[in-house]
């Protein structure tokens, strides 16, 4: 280790228990090494690995993958092509997909060490007549093409919250694959600003709350200080909210478990609300690859709060589409 470079993490986004860990490395610094130690799938890459070894070095390598074994720590190596190769079709997925995506790398890369990682449970009970009809209607694949056309023009000249709301409370369920009730708060009984206007459920038993601005909502804005990108203050105000619902989600949990079960016959197997801000597009990145990296990297830092761009949005939708037109073509 003596003979190796490294760069310690100052990323504050990383959190206080990575600060100064060192990411060594072969040869030339690697140029998805930023100066403050941060990578793209960096700290989730860390975490997998802390699950496995209470101590270790890491070391990023152009040559193969492997873990050796030291004095004090084992040395994992991580090949570097391997993890540019799972980070490039990473930009426009969710934060989950990362932590899933790191798993199968590092069990892919070391299977006598790390198992590829399995998704939360579903739910136990499902309304199964609701589940059919949304199903079947998801199949329509004439409709579906038809929601693409309709939500890219949106897309491009809706700069209306309100009518993104409405848009995405009639549309959502057809738009990802991964939902199964979309639930107003009035539904459930709840009311005031405290609670968010709606709750996604996903088929892994999660309730998703929903914070929506529109396409042209900004992203970023650059921090001249610290020479980089920073959530734009409506992005930041966004998170805020989404973490203020966290807690008084949290507060009536076992309450809000039983009001879903009496409402649409679902039945969570926990309450762990996760955040999902739908806002902005990726063309405000276009040929700033600095602005995309740290956008990047502020996503990957928030904890349970992922920011989705509405063009990732209208890709999902265009990706299941793709899936269905082939599984029709087999028949």
């Amino acid at each position: 280790m003596e003979n190796l470079k490294y760069c310690k993490i100052r990323n504050k986004g990383y959190g206080q228990k990575w600060q100064d860990f060192k990411i060594h490395y072969v040869g030339a610094r690697p140029k998805l090494i930023r100066d403050d130690g941060a990578f793209s799938s960096g700290k989730s890459l860390l975490e997998a690995l802390a699950l496995k070894f209470t101590n270790f070095d890491l070391v990023l390598t152009p040559e193969e993958s492997r873990i050796q074994r030291n004095d004090s720590s084992p040395q994992v190596c991580v090949a570097l092509p391997e993890l540019q190769k799972m980070n490039a079709g990473l930009f426009t997925q969710k934060r989950e997909v990362t932590q899933r995506a790191v798993s199968n790398l590092l069990s892919g890369l070391f299977p006598k060490h790390f198992t590829a990682g399995s998704q939360g449970s579903q739910p136990s009970s499902i309304g199964k007549k609701a589940r059919s009809r949304k199903l079947k209607a998801r199949f329509n694949l004439k409709d579906l093409r038809r929601l693409a056309r309709d939500m890219k023009k949106r897309i491009e000249t809706n700069k209306s919250e309100a009518a993104w709301r409405n848009y995405l409370q009639q549309n959502i369920l057809y738009i990802q694959r991964g939902d199964i009730g979309l639930i107003p708060k009035a539904d459930l009984g709840l009311s005031g600003a405290s609670y968010p206007d709606f709750f996604l459920v996903t088929y892994d038993g999660y309730l998703d709350i929903l914070e929506i601005k529109t396409p042209f909502t900004a992203l970023l804005s650059y921090d001249e200080d610290s020479k980089t990108h920073v959530w734009s203050a409506e992005i930041a105000r966004a998170v805020a909210r989404v973490e203020n619902y966290f807690q008084t989600v949290s507060d009536i949990g076992d309450q809000l478990r039983e009001k879903v079960k009496n409402c649409r016959g679902i039945e969570l197997p926990f309450i762990k609300p996760r955040g999902i801000i739908f806002a902005g597009n990726s063309a405000q990145f276009k040929g700033d690859r600095p602005a995309r990296d740290d956008f990047e990297q502020l996503n990957e830092a928030l904890q349970n709060v992922n920011v989705v761009t509405y063009d990732e949005l209208l890709t999902r939708l265009r990706n299941h589409m793709t899936v269905l037109s082939g599984s029709k073509g087999k028949k």
